[in-house]
């Protein structure tokens, strides 16, 4: 029996990355693959109608399932809206400015049908030309809540029934919908690795984070509504609510900067260096050297 994939691809915006993003689906060297592709751009717009003429490409090649929104609505409600149009066993999810290497959803099949206790499994990728590797265990919960390396949207397999059980993405979350989905997954499911580099990240010229209210209001969501994790996690590492709260505000601090509201930025930077100053200063410096480090290797690109 072959197992059926169903690949999710929502699209917003980047209508000349997804030709890619979907070729890397279909060549894959798995061959019962369904790729569902979520056009999350407003109509009447140069958006859907480049995406359009993408997605006509593959109008004849009955593996693929083009729909759109009527209007734009996130990435998380793309998602959920892809989700209704799975039938498989297995479900991926793959950013269109992305792409996988040829063999990943076969090896991360076999490693789910070798590993019936483990409800997903994630593998290392390449991101802008750098190698990441994540560490493999069954829960990161501690490390999302400091940015630290976690499995990514693109390089999971869920079996579909997980993803069912836990109602998709919440659509409120127009940011860290991914982390977001996987803090509720880590609850009862656990995921398991495939110690191999299979999917590729690159840097998108579309900008879809939020203006530093939006952020710090969603920050403030996600921290209370995993409060309770943060509480376990503290109880084994003491200082760790701090550091999470230093670094998800500098985030905020960054966004305010990015629009130039000095006045919101300071206010966030005094409130960061009340709750752990050394740690806090740290990380600004820390921050502000990879910035520029990136700036440099961009330059050279």
């Amino acid at each position: 029996m072959i197992h059926e994939v169903d690949v999710i691809i929502p699209t917003y915006k980047r209508s000349n990355m997804l030709e890619r993003a979907v070729n890397s689906v279909l060549e894959q060297t798995y061959k019962n693959i369904k790729v569902i592709v979520v056009d999350d751009n407003d109509p009447n717009t140069k958006w859907r109608k480049k995406t359009t003429e993408v997605m006509g490409k593959f109008c004849n090649d009955n593996r693929v399932k083009y729909i759109c929104h009527e209007k734009n609505k996130n990435g998380s409600a793309a998602r959920n809206t892809g989700l209704k149009y799975t039938s498989g066993e297995f479900v991926c999810f793959l950013d269109d400015d992305d792409f996988f290497l040829k063999e990943k959803v076969e090896k991360q099949v076999s490693y789910l049908l070798e590993n019936d206790m483990m409800d997903a499994c994630y593998c290392d990728y390449i991101k802008n030309g750098e190698t990441i590797y994540v560490d493999n265990k069954t829960d990161f919960s501690h490390d999302i809540f400091l940015g630290l390396p976690t499995p990514q949207t693109s390089g999971i397999m869920f079996r579909r029934s997980v993803i069912e059980g836990l109602n998709g993405f919440d659509i409120t979350y127009y940011r860290h919908q991914d982390y977001e989905l996987l803090l509720r997954f880590y609850d009862n499911f656990s995921m398991g690795k495939v110690g191999e580099i299979l999917y590729i990240r690159e840097r998108s010229d579309i900008d879809n984070n939020p203006n530093g209210t939006k952020l710090e209001k969603l920050k403030k969501k996600m921290l209370s509504e995993f409060s309770y994790k943060l509480r376990k996690i503290e109880k084994e590492e003491h200082g760790y609510i701090k550091k999470v709260l230093v670094y998800n505000y500098i985030d905020v601090m960054k966004s305010y900067i990015k629009q130039k509201d000095l006045k919101s930025a300071i206010r966030i930077l005094k409130n960061i260096l009340k709750i752990k100053p050394l740690f806090a200063i740290y990380s600004i410096l820390n921050h502000f050297f990879m910035y520029k480090l990136n700036q440099k290797l961009n330059s050279r690109r």
